[in-house]
Parts: structure tokens; sequence; C-alpha cells
């Protein structure tokens, strides 16, 4: 190659570096060659240091403001408060637990419709058990809405990703996952998401009382009573000697005032179950009072009392009761 040639073949390289280190700055730690994709798409091959140290958080603030956007969920890789910077938030489901132990901050649910940040890092999973790498597994299918500093990425969202249906659970850790998951979102009472992932665990495992169970509380979180209480039904009848299942069927029936005959039956049992337990010893008194049985259920209530001396519920309704029957 002529010497005029190869100074301009190297000329014209140089230009090309300069002009792609601009183009990052100052997100420097997040560069990646154009052949893969570049800067936005590093993500998909490296994370944690070598892309996501939590570096975004102002320039996460930049964009909300522009942006008008007032308080964003996050699921923050790093050790910074968001709250520091102006960042008005909810900590997302997997939010790693250094970020929320350095902050104080409880998981929440994000407010739907509306914005929700993630770093690369807590998307990609690397450092999750299979529960959470299964929770971000249709939102790593979409297309963010913006790559800020090329490190976080926001999603603008109507609902929470459905799992994709194609692909069900491979392995019983997969499945296992289901179950896991939707018991960590029905503890946050994010019932509508809890009750996707019972029901595809419960497709494979349709057995498991406890799942059956969960999958009720879910339901009634929705406000779909009576499938619920059918689905505690099922639950019993696998396992009728669980106390706490049967339990739980008594509330629900109590509580949706179903016929008093039916409630007072399936209390008997909850409580026949659970003799030590005073939330079942309760629940029978307040069914046999509600039926004008008083003096039977003046008796558990004050045997629920001396279960559990400091049990406010029991406490309530044997005063409430001793001053009905004077």
């Amino acid at each position: 190659m002529d010497r005029p040639v190869g100074r301009g073949a190297l000329a014209v390289l140089t230009m090309f570096w300069l002009a792609t280190v601009v183009s990052v700055y100052p997100n420097t730690l997040t560069y990646f060659k154009r052949f893969v994709g570049g800067p936005r798409n590093g993500y998909r091959y490296l994370v944690d240091s070598n892309l996501d140290w939590g570096q975004g958080l102002k320039l996460l603030k930049r964009w909300m403001d522009r942006q008008g956007v007032t308080d964003i969920g996050l699921a923050y890789f790093g050790t910074a408060d968001p709250a520091y910077y102006g960042i008005d938030y909810k900590a997302l489901p997997a939010t790693p637990s250094f970020v929320l132990d350095s902050i104080a901050r409880p998981l929440e649910k994000p407010t739907l419709p509306g914005y929700v940040a993630v770093s690369a890092t807590v998307l990609s999973g690397v450092f999750h058990d299979p529960q959470w790498r299964l929770f971000y597994q249709g939102l790593k299918e979409r297309e963010p809405f913006a790559y800020v500093g090329n490190s976080i990425l926001v999603y603008r969202l109507d609902s929470w990703p459905e799992p994709d249906e194609a692909t069900p659970p491979a392995t019983p850790l997969d499945i296992e996952a289901h179950r896991v998951l939707a018991d960590a979102l029905l503890s946050q009472q994010w019932f509508d998401r809890a009750t996707v992932y019972y029901r595809r665990y419960l497709a494979l495992r349709p057995e498991d009382a406890g799942a059956l169970e969960g999958l009720g509380w879910s339901l009634l979180g929705t406000g779909a009573t009576d499938e619920a209480i059918s689905v505690f039904r099922r639950a019993v009848a696998l396992a009728p000697e669980n106390g706490r299942v049967q339990l739980s069927l008594a509330l629900t029936l109590f509580d949706a005032r179903r016929e008093s005959a039916e409630v007072i039956a399936e209390a008997r049992r909850a409580a026949a179950l659970s003799p030590s337990d005073p939330v079942a010893i309760v629940l029978l008194a307040r069914a046999l009072a509600v039926n004008g049985e008083w003096r039977e259920a003046l008796a558990l209530a004050e045997r629920a009392v001396q279960i559990d001396p400091s049990d406010v519920d029991a406490r309530a309704l044997l005063a409430q009761i001793r001053s009905l029957v004077g």
C-alpha cells in the first residue's frame, strides 16, 4: 500500500474511532463495538463491572424531568439511594438485597400503566435465583422505551408482560420457580401476577394443595371470590387434614356471607384441625354469634383469649358477646 493511501486509511480509521468515543461519552464504561450492536446492545453480552455499576441515576433523573415522569418503578443495581437524586420510585421485586439493605427500602409493586426502569445487570438475571429470572423474562423480550446511559433500560407498560405460554417450564427447577415466584408476589399483594404463575405451576402439578391455597388467596385479591371458593374446596379435598387450607375456605365463606350452616360446618372443621389456633376458634365463635348461638360463641371466645391473651380480635369479640348477652 502506498504511503499516502495508508495514511489516508489510518486517518479515516482514527476519525471513526474518535467519533465512536465521542458518541458514547460520558458513558465510556458502556462502550461496545458496532459489530455487536454498539453500547445499547452491550447488556446482551456483559453486565456488572463491564457495563453497569449503578452509574446511571443522575441520567435517569434528567430523563424523567425531560419526559415529565414524576415517579417510576425501579430495579436498581448500585449502592446509592435514588431518592438522593430526587427520584420518586418504587423498588421493584428482584432489586438486589444489598441495595434494599443500604437504603432501608421495601419492595413494592410499580404503578401501572406507567414507567419502569431496570438496571442492565438486574435485567440479565446473572445474580438472580430462578424465580426472579422468570419474573423478568417477559420484559427482556420487549423493546425498551428508552436507554439511559446504556445501563438502565426504561419501559412503558400498561401491565407487567405475560410469560410466554409457548414455552412451558422444561425442568423441575423451572416448574418450582413458578411456585416460588407466585408465593413471593402473593406476599407483596401483587395478586394478578401471582395468579398467572400459580396457574402455570398448577397446570403441571395440579395436586399441590398448598399452591391451590395460594391461588385462592390471589384470586380473592383480584375480587374473584366465587372462583377462589372453588379453588379452596379443591385444596381441602386434596388435603382434608390440613388445618390451614380448611381455615382459608372457612374464612372466605364467612367473609362472602354464605349460608350460615355451611359456614359453621367448615369453621368447625377448621377449629377441630387446629384446636390451638385462636384465629380458627374466633372464626367459629363469630359464625355462631351471627347465627344467634350465643352460649357456645361465648365459650369459644373465652377459650381463644385463654390460648392467647394478647389476641386483639379474640378479646374484642369476647367483650362484644358479653355486652350483647348481658
